[in-house]
């Protein structure tokens, strides 16, 4: 199942988890995320915990603090930490390849 965090909701929804979180940062407005998010709803994240961060508003302060510059981009956090990140191309976005090797990033340190 897909989380979706808040701005509010972001510490207990990503940084306190005890699992790793592959968390999709994506725009109402942006098309390729519009696109790639059913790519990212599709994944059974078994071992994984998935949260979609809707952060279509410029002024939040999750731009800066992990300094995004692009959306769509996912980023893996193991103990509130950032482990990895896929930034999305311009003009591309991301591919489900960007997703896979997060995946399996997140899964191999678990084993």
């Amino acid at each position: 199942m897909i989380a979706s965090a808040t701005e509010d909701s972001f510490k207990a929804d990503v940084l306190n988890s005890q699992h790793p979180v592959l968390a999709l940062f994506h725009a109402r407005w942006c098309g390729f995320c519009q696109a790639f998010l059913p790519i990212f709803r599709r994944v059974k994240g078994d071992d994984v915990e998935l949260v979609e961060v809707d952060i279509s508003d410029e002024a939040s302060p999750l731009w800066d603090t992990y300094g995004l510059e692009v959306v769509p981009t996912l980023i893996l956090f193991r103990n509130g930490t950032v482990v990895d990140r896929a930034d999305g191309r311009f003009m591309r976005g991301l591919r489900e390849a960007d997703l896979e090797r997060l995946l399996e990033a997140a899964r191999e340190n678990e084993r």
